[in-house]
């Protein structure tokens, strides 16, 4: 969960999502169905502070000293969560299910602000999650 005003740092090892931060400066995260087919519809705005290669790979092994970018394979991009937006249409859909996995997404988002209403299942969701960690 990625709350508006926090920091975080995305490992990023797909073709795809190392070309997304290379060419743009805010991205959308929003969680995928276990399933693969469908995406929330509310997802958090981070906007890329940095982008260096990672020193360690997404299992936290040591990547091999004075290797290249590209043979590294993992960028870390370290972020600010700008805040959130509704996720209203994306222009190449098709991308999503293509083997090579080499096109990221390109989405139409609006604004999104919270009601009363939203925060507590947010906040209901944090709390199943925060418990389903510690099982």
């Amino acid at each position: 969960v990625y709350l508006p005003g926090s920091q975080c740092v995305v490992r990023n090892i797909e073709a795809r999502n190392i070309a997304m931060c290379r060419e743009r400066a805010e991205f959308v995260a929003a969680r995928v169905s276990a399933d693969r087919a469908s995406c929330a519809s509310v997802g958090a705005l981070l906007r890329i502070d940095d982008v260096r290669p990672a020193p360690r790979d997404y299992s936290g092994r040591v990547l091999a000293e004075g290797a290249s970018e590209n043979e590294r394979g993992v960028l870390e991009v370290r972020c600010s969560v700008v805040g959130r937006v509704r996720v209203v249409a994306c222009a190449n859909l098709e991308a999503w299910r293509k083997p090579q996995r080499d096109e990221y997404l390109v989405a139409d988002v609006a604004p999104y602000e919270d009601d009363g209403e939203g925060e507590a299942k947010a906040a209901a969701v944090e709390a199943a999650a925060a418990a389903a960690a510690i099982e």
